[in-house]
């Protein structure tokens, strides 16, 4: 159950959404197919963070004018989270900015056909790509900021450990998830380069509700972005990972070696 403030904070959300929607510059896509290997013509010295902060906390110390993408830690088969309890973390987003519209499009050609095509647990390696959202609220969630920030915002869904064992009655190889892990994180990292994005705020991918190997998932980010596809292509790169000490110390190992 939300709480009163919480459930007042979402309101507020759509009610000046509503007001500005026609003057809104933030658009959506779902993307289907995988997205093609594309040369690096960024040259950043990349810097790497794990920190134990908000995502909200992270995005105000960007300068406006740096372009920031953010991976939202989101269910494929809801909408902005909202019938899971806890403060998860789409459920931040979502009542704190205008991303809730933009998913909401989605609402059958991505939440509920992962709810009813769920892959045996692996889900669909869909994207959906969103541009230019407004936030409204910092972490403190105490009122409106008089100076908006923007960012881009993705959602692909994790492979959920716990939810394949169900199905299959066996745990998944970690071969399998490797696999799996990898090609969603390549198409995340392309889907932003694509896009021009010069920061992330990403996260611990899968390693929550999905029950994914933290250490196994700071791996392969590390990787990738360090292969020859996206090595020098963003200038800075945080792991916000709040409230989950097991994945931020695995996390904090791969990127601080």
């Amino acid at each position: 159950m939300e709480d009163k403030k919480t459930s007042q904070l979402k309101h507020k959300v759509m009610n000046l959404y509503q007001i500005e929607m026609m003057h809104l510059k933030q658009r959506s896509q779902l993307i289907t197919a995988t997205l093609p290997f594309t040369d690096n013509l960024a040259d950043y010295q990349t810097r790497f963070f794990v920190k134990d902060e908000n995502v909200l906390e992270r995005l105000q110390n960007f300068l406006p004018t740096q372009k920031v993408g953010i991976l939202d830690l989101a269910d494929p088969r809801q909408i902005g989270s909202l019938t899971v309890s806890g403060q998860v973390q789409e459920k931040f987003l979502c009542r704190n900015s205008y991303l809730y519209p933009e998913l909401n499009k989605y609402r059958r050609s991505y939440y509920y056909k992962n709810t009813c095509q769920q892959n045996n647990g692996y889900f669909s390696s869909e994207m959906i790509y969103a541009k230019d959202i407004k936030f409204l609220r910092d972490a403190k969630e105490d009122h409106v900021l008089t100076r908006p920030r923007y960012a881009d915002v993705a959602v692909i869904a994790a492979p959920n450990v716990e939810l394949i064992t169900q199905l299959s009655g066996q745990a998944p190889t970690k071969a399998m998830l490797e696999k799996i892990l990898r090609e969603r994180i390549i198409q995340l990292l392309r889907a932003f380069k694509q896009a021009q994005v010069t920061c992330l705020i990403l996260g611990a991918f899968g390693c929550e509700r999905a029950q994914n190997d933290p250490a196994q998932v700071a791996r392969i980010f590390k990787q990738c972005l360090l292969s020859l596809e996206f090595k020098n292509s963003f200038a800075e790169v945080y792991f916000d990972i709040l409230n989950n000490n097991y994945a931020l110390q695995a996390f904090e190992r791969e990127f601080n070696n």
